[in-house]
């Protein structure tokens, strides 16, 4: 299994993310648990208590998302990393679109605690810039494939980011 990148301040909030949900969801259930035991069969057919059935179907969804992430993360810590040649998922990137002229700046929201005052693009490790990205070295040009288009980055500035 692919192992997710993150710094401990990330897991961290991943965790206490999931306690928040985990305790959201029991307080539902409690709470539909005890309509229905007031109201019978019938509460199926209420369309509050189906609103709020679907809704805990969501938490259920986002809990097992957030576990399985939980499950696949390598805690780093941002200290260990002290070559700023090379991006990695704790590594904001500044890039030069060859083909627009446009300067982007991005970082990995799914390793890092990324700051509020951020300006710039939030991407994951997954996805194709992300992906393209890592392990790549200031000045290499990258080709990108997205669905509406092809990108082609020239990195021009590799940093870390400060969690807030």
């Amino acid at each position: 299994m692919l192992k997710k990148i993150v710094t401990s301040k990330k897991i961290e909030l991943m965790k206490s993310q999931l306690a928040e949900l985990q305790s959201k969801y029991q307080k539902m259930g409690r709470g539909l648990s005890e309509a229905a035991s007031h109201g019978g069969a019938t509460v199926s057919k209420i369309p509050e208590y189906a609103a709020i059935e679907e809704s805990l179907n969501v938490l259920e969804r986002r809990i097992e998302n957030l576990v399985k992430e939980i499950s696949i993360a390598h805690v780093i810590q941002p200290e260990d990393f002290s070559n700023f040649d090379i991006v990695s998922a704790i590594s904001a990137v500044r890039t030069l679109d060859v083909l627009t002229g446009v300067i982007e700046v991005y970082c990995f929201g799914d390793a890092v605690v990324v700051p509020k005052d951020f300006k710039g693009t939030i991407i994951t490790q997954q996805s194709p810039i992300g992906s393209t990205l890592i392990s790549r070295t200031i000045g290499e040009t990258v080709e990108i494939s997205l669905p509406a288009n092809k990108r082609l980055l020239k990195i021009i500035d590799i940093g870390k980011i400060k969690e807030d």
